[in-house]
């Protein structure tokens, strides 16, 4: 359309071609020629002075402004993608840690009762793979 604009002429855009000049032109002097004799052009050219002239939108055009924020914002993205799977790793292997946990005092558990029972030391020993050293201290606790 800029390239249709600066060719032929503002009479030979359709009111949508005029609209996209108005929108990728960065000189005055364009916005106004197109804009002229169109009331809602006309207010649509405000709009776009307006924005041009306000801080904020200016800032968000900074190039290095920009950088740093996308930076800022990858980082952040990184951190929070890092917290989830270390949180992720971390119950893993507590859950493994459990289970294992668990499994000790199960095997713990059969050993004092078959103790109770009157079994020996090398039988539960086998039974429950326990060293008998650990079925012994098992045995003095009883």
């Amino acid at each position: 359309a800029l390239h249709k604009y600066y060719n032929e002429g503002k009479d030979k855009l359709s009111r949508l071609e005029k609209v996209f000049v108005m929108l990728i032109t960065d000189e005055i002097s364009v916005l106004q020629d197109v804009s002229e004799g169109d009331e809602e052009l006309m207010m649509f050219k405000k709009t776009i002075e307006a924005m041009s002239n306000d801080d904020g939108i200016i800032g968000l055009y900074d190039k290095e402004e920009m950088d740093e924020f996308e930076r800022s914002q990858g980082l952040q993205y990184a951190k929070n993608e890092g917290l989830e799977i270390g949180r992720a790793d971390g119950i893993e292997i507590g859950r493994a840690d459990g289970i294992e946990i668990g499994k000790e005092n199960a095997l713990i558990e059969t050993a004092k009762n078959l103790l109770k029972s009157g079994d020996s030391v090398q039988k539960i020993s086998e039974v429950t793979g326990l060293s008998p050293c650990v079925i012994k201290s098992l045995q003095s606790n009883i």
